[in-house]
């Protein structure tokens, strides 16, 4: 009943296929146009390119196949978790298809005419162009067994039912690109869309117009005059504009395992396709309609449309992620989009110019979710380092879960850092003498200051360059105080030396065992942990609450000193190290020159810098929006203030605002936010599955289930306690 491929020959790079009735075709798989980066606009113009020198005599059928899967995307971070939730599978594929002719070669026409050309260059528009083999295109054809039995809509292939449902009319209040790509987000899966398209000739064109010109001419009705009107105005614009008028065939094939499936979901998908027009389940004709679904039988049933229209009935976009999963890394997040297909976040997408990231959300939007996720995402990357801090000691768990090292800093314990070592890895350079004036500045600063002037700044990093010119053994900040002479603000800088107010917080840490039996609950982490461990998470929690901010700020200062030091060691290595400062304001403000010189490092030896707050207002300082500029990729649950000036802040536009007012979230499942990076904007659904819910919340009232579990079974580990809150 089906064609089958009887020859493959290869062509001026195209494969070209010949069937059984004679017929030559060329298949492809394409990248779905994704309608939030392209635009519909841009979407429109590449749409009917495809079809702009399609020549006479040639059928072009593009299909959209989706369905459900389960299955599993192997070395990511979130494979259980996806097989788990599931996720739509899209795949698109045009195929050129010329009638009988026993010369294969006669499916091209000269270059300037030859569509095939048209296909090859989606490759530079950023869409993916795979040609077909003999396998691919006839694995699309149905599993055919000995007998069809066929019954009213329903035809019976024994291993499973199915029925076409095809468009007779098209609809009178119009439609645009978006119409179809809404409407099939919504449609019971699986389904399959064919539009079938053959050129018609300018001779042609102007015949049938001007036929249905006379028809309406005389009639009174108030639609035929409508009609009337538009006949006259397609002829002029088929005449005198380019205009090109194509005959099309739209047909929904629906299969099932089960007939009673099959009548409610076809039935389902019939009532939804309602807004492209007139649906019919075809019924008698169903058998013949079914061959014309499939390449080598010419279309069945064809209705007439202009190029601009006919494209918003091409099966070629959608809300979801167009780029090929061939670039998916160990390191890439994969996430949900709108209509459900997966998309996939890589923090060091080789085509960002920078990897700093912001993330904004209020309370409960998201945030810390997918900030775990992230970091999943990056240590299952085994070349990628994570240091992490935050005020509010909320990935205390997942530090465990993942096995790092916590440390948990007090106003009796000390840091356990030493800036000055960054001299003794790196030398006199002009990065560690940045590093080391950063570092200083924020011990040094005033009461309501948040950088200290440009004199006092270039005093400091003088007298730096002396002290490292010294060429001393063991180099520190005490040592450093007590050799230097005029330090500018030296008895500031007192408090934090000898017995000073905060003496204590820069001596050394006494070397201790570590392992894996303390890895995440030593809160004095021994420095070789720092070193050695691939996650370190720096909780502030404690010194927040003391309501001590000097102490607070200094300990931040010290660690993104070794911050620093790590990521231009690490870039020797050729080594990747991200920072998280996880809801933060208190510290961008104290340390904001720091927070810009970390981020423009990160710019220079390509490594990471994510900032999470809740508004964006809170990365800017004085009107400095440093750290906005020099993180182009940016996460948006919510927006904050005043509107306009978060969109000038942020560089926005309003409809970039409405989409983020417009961002939906359901408690246990899922999350919407807006991501702006180098490729444009796009909404990305966070949906997780349990095990997951239980592992990233940080609600008040999970956290007290999961510590109760934890105290009435003390010998389960993290990961034993999240599967079986999960199973709850």
């Amino acid at each position: 009943m089906f064609q089958k491929i009887i020859e493959t020959n290869e062509f001026q790079d195209l494969t070209i296929h010949t069937l059984e009735s004679g017929a030559l075709i060329a298949g492809f798989e394409v990248d779905i146009f994704d309608e939030e980066l392209f635009g519909l606009e841009k979407t429109q113009a590449m749409l009917r390119s495809l079809i702009k020198d399609l020549p006479l005599g040639r059928t072009l059928r593009i299909y959209l196949k989706s369905q459900y899967s389960t299955e599993s995307i192997p070395d990511i971070s979130r494979s259980k978790a996806l097989s788990e939730v599931g996720f739509v599978k899209n795949r698109a594929f045009i195929f050129l298809e010329k009638p009988v002719d026993i010369n294969f070669k006669n499916i091209l026409r000269p270059k300037k005419e030859n569509p095939t050309l048209e296909f090859l260059s989606l490759k530079e528009k950023g869409i993916k162009v795979s040609p077909l083999n003999k396998n691919q295109i006839e694995s699309l054809f149905p599993d055919m067994k000995d007998e069809i039995n066929h019954s009213f809509q329903t035809i019976d292939l024994g291993a499973e039912v199915l029925s076409l449902i095809r468009l007779t009319k098209q609809t009178e209040f119009g439609i645009d690109l978006s119409t179809l790509s809404h409407i099939k987000d919504s449609l019971p899966l699986p389904y399959t869309i064919c539009c079938s398209i053959q050129a018609m000739s300018q001779a042609e064109s102007e015949a049938f117009l001007r036929r249905r010109f006379k028809q309406t001419s005389l009639m009174a009705d108030q639609k035929e005059v409508r009609v009337h009107t538009e006949a006259q105005s397609d002829l002029e614009d088929i005449s005198l504009n380019g205009v090109k008028l194509f005959k099309f065939e739209w047909q929904c094939l629906v299969t099932r395992n089960q007939e009673s499936e099959l009548r409610h979901d076809r039935e389902e998908i019939r009532r939804k396709l309602e807004p492209l027009g007139e649906m019919y389940i075809e019924s008698v004709g169903a058998l013949q309609s079914l061959k014309s679904f499939f390449p080598g039988t010419s279309p069945h049933f064809t209705l007439i449309e202009k190029d601009q229209t006919l494209c918003s009935y091409m099966p070629l976009i959608s809300r979801g992620d167009a780029r090929s999963e061939k670039s998916i890394t160990q390191k890439s997040l994969s996430l949900h989009r709108k209509d459900e297909t997966l998309c996939f976040i890589d923090v060091f997408n080789p085509k960002y110019e920078s990897y700093s990231w912001c993330i904004f959300g209020r309370p409960g939007t998201g945030k810390s979710v997918i900030t775990n996720a992230i970091t999943r995402a990056l240590i299952n990357d085994p070349q990628i380092k994570v240091i992490k801090i935050d005020v509010g000691g909320s990935h205390s768990r997942e530090t465990e879960s993942l096995g790092g090292v916590e440390k948990v800093l007090s106003l009796n314990e000390p840091t356990g850092i030493n800036p000055f070592h960054v001299l003794k890895e790196l030398g006199p350079t002009k990065e560690a003498l940045q590093i080391l004036a950063s570092f200083l500045e924020v011990l040094i600063l005033e009461e309501g200051e948040t950088k200290l002037s440009k004199t006092l700044k270039s005093e400091l990093e003088r007298k730096l360059q002396l002290y490292s010119e010294l060429g001393f053994e063991n180099m520190s900040l005490e040592h450093f105080y007590s050799v230097s002479q005029d330090l500018p603000r030296k008895e500031l800088l007192q408090r934090w030396v000898g017995r000073g107010v905060y003496g204590n917080a820069f001596a050394p840490l006494a070397e201790k065992p570590s392992g894996p039996q303390t890895r995440g609950l030593d809160i004095s982490a021994s420095l070789s942990d720092l070193r050695s461990s691939r996650l370190f998470y720096y909780n502030f929690s404690k010194i927040s609450q003391a309501l001590d901010p000097d102490y607070a700020q200094g300990g931040l200062a010290a660690v993104m000193a070794q911050f620093n030091l790590e990521m231009l060691k690490k870039s020797k290595d050729k080594k990747k190290i991200v920072f998280i400062a996880d809801e933060t304001p208190f510290f961008i403000k104290k340390c904001f020159s720091f927070f810009n010189l970390s981020i423009a490092n990160v710019r220079k030896e390509g490594h990471g810098f994510i900032t999470i707050a809740q508004k964006s207002s809170h990365v800017v300082v004085d009107g400095d929006t440093g750290i906005l500029d020099n993180s182009p990729n940016r996460i948006y649950f919510s927006h904050d203030g005043d509107e306009d000036s978060f969109i000038s802040r942020n560089q926005l536009t309003k409809e970039s605002l409405e989409v983020i007012k417009e961002l939906k979230r359901k408690q246990g499942e899922f999350s919407e936010c807006l991501l702006k990076d180098n490729f444009g904007e796009r909404v990305i659904r966070i949906r997780l599955s349990p095990e997951e819910y239980w592992a990233f919340t940080s609600k008040d009232e999970d956290r007290q289930k999961f510590q109760e579990l934890k105290l009435a079974c003390p010998n389960l580990t993290t990961e034993e306690i999240t599967r079986c809150l999960a199973l709850s």
